[in-house]
């Protein structure tokens, strides 16, 4: 699923799995599940089970604004980089989530190259080999301007 540059669009209570992404060109590298580059809300969905060629298994968010909330990203894999998310540029709200047993080479659950708020979410029991420009864990910040504020209530 796509979301273009200057649409919104929103999900509620859908199930985005089985994706998998084999093309190379960049921006279209990104993400198996779902590729933003507009406004995208999601509401109690589930990203699970997709396959990413490059950047963000599960979810891409390329120059966008992504709101995630009540949602489960699980068991999604990118060869590179971002297997629940990838994100660059824009900026990215997460509430009430969680990120599970995604897998990457950098940043399992989460490689971001933007501003991510996220609130009252887990990220548990994802993997990341860390053989990409060691980067690696769970949760990976790749550039001097990405900026991750977690907060726990």
């Amino acid at each position: 699923m796509s979301v273009a540059a200057n649409v919104t669009a929103v999900l509620v209570g859908l199930i985005i799995t089985g994706g998998a992404n084999t093309v190379v060109p960049y921006p279209e590298d990104c993400a198996s599940g779902i590729r933003n580059l507009g406004t995208l809300t999601m509401l109690r969905c589930e990203v699970v089970g997709n396959v990413g060629r490059e950047y963000g298994g599960g979810i891409a968010s390329v120059h966008g604004l992504l709101n995630i909330t009540d949602c489960m990203i699980s068991h999604n894999t990118a060869l590179m980089e971002g297997g629940g998310l990838y994100t660059e540029g824009g900026m990215v709200n997460i509430t009430n989530s969680v990120f599970f047993g995604n897998s990457a080479r950098a940043g399992g659950a989460i490689a971001s190259l933007s501003v991510i708020n996220m609130k009252n979410s887990s990220v548990l029991n994802n993997s990341a080999t860390g053989s990409l420009l060691n980067y690696e864990g769970e949760v990976s910040c790749i550039a001097k301007t990405a900026n991750v504020l977690c907060h726990r209530i």
